[in-house]
């Protein structure tokens, strides 16, 4: 019996893995590519907007695919200490805003004032700066971190903290935002096999991709800037183009935000559903405690 568990769950992550390779490093890395590219041929011809373009002329085609790969890996890295960085600074993680958690804000969550943080989220935020002037500025923060309603965050607390007292002797996990345990939760869903698990390893590919893609789109629209300044490109289809990436990676940006707060949310309704059996009467005591205004 283990050893066809075994089976079954080592085919299963083999066949994730190579979506993730796919979706999350391939594409992300070709992408650029063919952004610089395409860029890079952007003329103007009499006043007339004109360019061609070739990606792939003589080179070894199995070469070009292993160094897109890499260059996608190098691009993952890169979006995960940037793009995800300042939404966690921004926003915070999703578990603590989709339970109600209080927010910090960029510069209000360093606990103690630290002057190589500060430095590290100005940097990004102007690496980013496509991306963060316009969050800066139009605030959709209280739209892409709504919480769960108040039942339902007593109900999910209540499960979590209940269980991690009972499986692991964590009882500080209802005081200390701070702790992973959505992690924990994670793996516990991931060693049940329970149906979520495709889903949630879906919506990893998805926010992974989301967010190198939001990036990509960050260094196309610099390239751009240089480009046009440089070349003196003063086209309007040229100019609409740029517009175009500007607006694309700001969109890319709030989608890494909803697929990783898609995730976040199906661990803990996949969590709460395993448990439901144990903490039945759950929603009935977080119904009297909302009613009552203690939760």
């Amino acid at each position: 019996i283990y050893y066809q568990e075994y089976k079954e769950m080592n085919s299963l992550n083999n066949y994730m893995f190579s979506f993730y390779d796919f979706l999350g490093y391939l594409i992300p890395g070709s992408f650029l590519v063919i952004m610089i590219r395409l860029i890079s041929e952007f003329k103007l011809v009499d006043n007339e907007w004109s360019y061609k373009i070739a990606i792939i002329k003589n080179e070894n085609i199995f070469t070009i695919i292993v160094l897109m790969y890499i260059l996608g890996h190098i691009l993952s890295f890169l979006s995960a200490i940037t793009v995800e960085r300042y939404s966690i600074w921004t926003l915070g993680y999703p578990s603590t805003y989709l339970l109600n958690y209080e927010k910090g804000g960029y510069y209000k969550s360093i606990k103690t004032h630290n002057n190589t943080r500060v430095f590290m989220r100005t940097f990004v935020w102007i690496i980013l700066f496509p991306i963060t002037i316009f969050d800066t500025i139009f605030k959709f923060n209280n739209i892409i971190s709504a919480a769960l309603d108040e039942q339902l965050q007593c109900a999910v607390k209540r499960c979590i903290c209940n269980n991690l007292r009972e499986n692991y002797k964590i009882y500080s996990i209802c005081k200390d935002t701070e702790l992973d345990f959505l992690r924990i939760l994670y793996h516990e869903i991931v060693r049940s096999g329970d149906k979520h698990f495709n889903k949630l390893q879906n919506y990893v590919a998805l926010y992974g991709f989301s967010r190198t893609i939001a990036l990509v789109l960050v260094i196309a629209f610099y390239f751009s800037i240089y480009r046009l300044y440089k070349y003196s490109l003063w086209n309007i289809n040229f100019i609409i183009f740029i517009f175009l990436l500007w607006g694309s990676s700001i969109l890319l940006y709030y989608s890494y935000n909803k697929f990783s707060k898609k995730y976040t949310l199906e661990v803990l309704m996949a969590y709460l559903v395993m448990n439901k059996s144990k903490n039945e009467n759950f929603f009935h005591k977080c119904k009297k405690e909302v009613k009552n205004g203690k939760f």
